[in-house]
């Protein structure tokens, strides 16, 4: 056996690591150098006598021992200590020993490199309590845990939570891959842990097969973690399923009542044009007895009795009545289809205020209503389509004529803002509650229960009528009213240059 060398004292006070050479039958120190003294805290002196167990811990102690009977056979050990300093420390340290010979063969001293090892030891156990929260923390919890091998996809460990989910035992799942339970193909399932290592996404959509073969709709919330030094893929995969059910079932109503909303608009706008051809195809016959009536009723060909020339202002009468509704009819189903342009002029509103009630005082009249107006002098010329305006003004106090007792009165306000012109009209009529007034502005929608409502029939489309023609204009009607008090019609247009 060849007899190691003893290192030179320079070698000895020049090296970082420590060095220790003890006697192999008593174990007692010969020597050591300033850097174990500066590692451990002592000074030459604190060594004198000692053996290394006099500054170990009671466990690297038993190690030592160990160590002791392996002098006489092995030339070269390498183990660890761990070295109580002189204020209370550990140290942890590598230990490279060699035992040395004499010259007569028997082993006569030992001495050791030491290496301190405390920082890497101190890290190494931090990583460890870290993996071993870790894995506290991956098995209780309550969410379903995958760890996964993002180079072939194979499962590496599951939770408790993942068993329950998937159905499978802790080695069932071990020996598959994620590519078993996940339905996409192995190629996309690669390409999505590529960008789940390299944390270019983190959160995916999938569906998974469960043991039993059912596929249940999952969210995975995915990351990379390394645990024992291997790089893994931590998934909390969550089941979805009935939500993602629940989506669909809102996406197919959502759809239903969009084609619903679709059929009813094409059946609305059937409707429209029908009313707009009827209402054609009537008033051609109409304005035939509504003309024959009038030469009966002013004997233009000839006297006829009495009774001939009242039943002729009957015919006339209804005739007229019937004209009107198909009027309205006719240009409320142009409107709702679109097929109305408004000739646009310059209106000074004044005068056609003034003919609207002009127009509608003879009836007015018949029933004792008085019509008055308050016009401002410095209502501007608008831009409007005259002809439809007053068609606004004429519907508008026809129907507070309609709804007003006899001996009643009408009022017409008319006053200028910055941007816009006002017109009221206001009657001491029966008014109307909330709930009516929303009624009135439907189409065909009559309030019920007055007993003035059939002083002048109707279908019920006036305000309607008016309300559409207004905002054609780009105005709006509003309405003020209170049972048995009256009502109040507002009509805002624009001071604008319309299109």
């Amino acid at each position: 056996m060849t007899t190691p060398d003893i290192p030179s004292d320079l070698i000895i006070e020049t090296t970082s690591q420590g060095f220790w050479m003890i006697d192999s039958d008593t174990f007692k120190t010969i020597k050591v150098n300033n850097a174990l003294c500066e590692m451990l805290g002592y000074t030459r002196q604190d060594f004198e006598g000692k053996t290394p167990g006099d500054f170990v811990t009671e466990e690297s102690r038993q190690i030592l021992h160990s160590q002791y009977d392996r002098i006489p056979t092995e030339q070269q050990r390498r183990y660890e200590l761990v070295f109580i300093r002189k204020d209370g420390t550990e140290m942890y340290a590598r230990m490279n020993a060699t035992t040395v010979w004499g010259d007569d063969g028997q082993h006569q001293a030992a001495f050791a490199f030491i290496t301190d090892i405390t920082k890497e030891h101190m890290a190494e156990q931090a990583l460890h309590e870290r993996e071993e929260l870790y894995r506290q923390m991956f098995i209780n919890n309550t969410a379903v845990k995958l760890l996964i091998d993002p180079s072939d996809g194979a499962i590496q460990d599951a939770n408790p939570a993942a068993l329950d989910f998937y159905g499978y035992s802790l080695d069932e799942i071990r020996q598959l891959a994620i590519s078993d339970i996940n339905t996409a193909s192995k190629k996309h399932l690669q390409e999505e842990m590529q960008r789940a290592k390299d944390e270019q996404r983190m959160y995916f959509l999938f569906k998974h097969r469960l043991k039993s073969g059912e596929v249940r709709d999952v969210e995975v919330y995915t990351g990379p973690v390394t645990l024992h030094g291997k790089p893994l893929l931590h998934s909390i995969i969550h089941d979805i399923t009935d939500r993602v059910r629940y989506q669909n079932t809102l996406e197919a109503q959502a759809r239903e009542i969009i084609l619903q909303k679709e059929r009813a608009e094409q059946a609305d706008h059937a409707k429209s044009d029908f009313l707009a051809q009827m209402s054609h195809e009537l008033r051609t016959p109409l304005n035939s007895i509504i003309g024959f009536s009038d030469i009966m009723r002013l004997t233009m060909l000839g006297p006829i009795s009495d009774k001939y020339r009242e039943y002729a202002e009957m015919i006339h009468g209804s005739g007229e009545h019937l004209l009107r509704i198909i009027s309205d009819l006719l240009d409320l189903s142009k409107i709702e289809a679109g097929h109305v342009d408004l000739h646009l002029g310059s209106v000074t509103p004044q005068a056609l205020i003034m003919e609207a009630i002009t127009m509608t005082r003879p009836m007015a009249s018949d029933h004792g209503i008085e019509i008055s107006s308050s016009l401002a002098n410095d209502l501007p010329v608008i831009q409007a389509d005259e002809q439809r305006l007053l068609q606004v003004m004429l519907n508008l106090l026809s129907n507070a004529i309609k709804f007003t007792p006899n001996d009643g009165h009408i009022q017409v306000l008319a006053n200028c803002g910055n941007d816009s012109i006002d017109i009221h009209v206001t009657d001491n009529g029966i008014g109307m509650s909330r709930d009516e007034i929303r009624i009135a502005l439907s189409p065909f929608g009559q309030v019920d229960g007055n007993p003035l409502k059939r002083r002048f029939e109707g279908t019920g489309l006036g305000l309607t009528l008016v309300q559409q023609l207004v905002e054609m204009h780009r105005g709006h009607l509003t309405i003020d009213s209170t049972p048995k008090v009256g009502t109040t019609v507002t009509v805002t247009l624009p001071l604008i240059q319309l299109d």
